[in-house]
């Protein structure tokens, strides 16, 4: 998500990104680690993000839909730290499953 083109940022500020929350929501749903969030409303992964990776909301202009729409704010750096960290350590452990 953030090293792909998979989504693209409504707004970015040297390494924070802003996402609307409609499209990241959809983009968890749709890989296989996080396919459990089908059942869940989006409110959940909200919750999820912001106590794990102190991610905020924020409603921000979105160029494409042209309204103010709700938004992720995601430090980039953080993310890439957390991942290296919980993710990448158990790699091999998820591609065996």
């Amino acid at each position: 998500m953030i090293n792909d083109d998979s989504l693209t940022p409504l707004k970015t500020e040297d390494k924070v990104k802003y996402y609307d929350t409609d499209e990241v929501f959809k983009y968890f749903q749709k890989t296989d680690h996080y396919s459990w969030l089908d059942d869940k409303r989006k409110s959940f992964l909200s919750r999820k993000l912001k106590n794990k990776t102190k991610t905020a909301n924020k409603n921000v202009w979105s160029p494409q839909l042209s309204k103010s729409v709700r938004a992720y704010i995601i430090d980039t750096e953080n993310i890439k730290d957390l991942t290296e960290r919980y993710i990448g350590q158990h790699e091999n452990e998820y591609a065996s499953v």
